[in-house]
């Protein structure tokens, strides 16, 4: 089985920009998966614990507007 699950490491201001985008698409219906992660992420920093990557798996990624996947940036392995 081929490893499907992509990590991202994402500065707050991207992913503040990432979440601002995603909440003018319809995010609860389009993109719950993207958005529960992005959120989660952010509700961790906002609580000053560290920032930790993004985990997704690849279609939650692909499904992703064209807009917000550079905000992300390249997955790391």
């Amino acid at each position: 089985m081929v490893n499907d699950a992509l990590s991202f490491i994402v500065s707050t201001a991207d992913l503040d920009f990432a979440l601002d985008l995603l909440g003018e698409l319809l995010p609860n219906l389009l993109y719950p998966v993207a958005l529960a992660a992005l959120t989660l992420e952010r509700e961790r920093r906002t609580l000053k614990e560290p920032a930790m990557p993004i985990l997704m798996a690849r279609r939650v990624y692909e499904a992703l507007p064209s807009a917000i996947k550079p905000l992300l940036g390249a997955p790391v392995a």
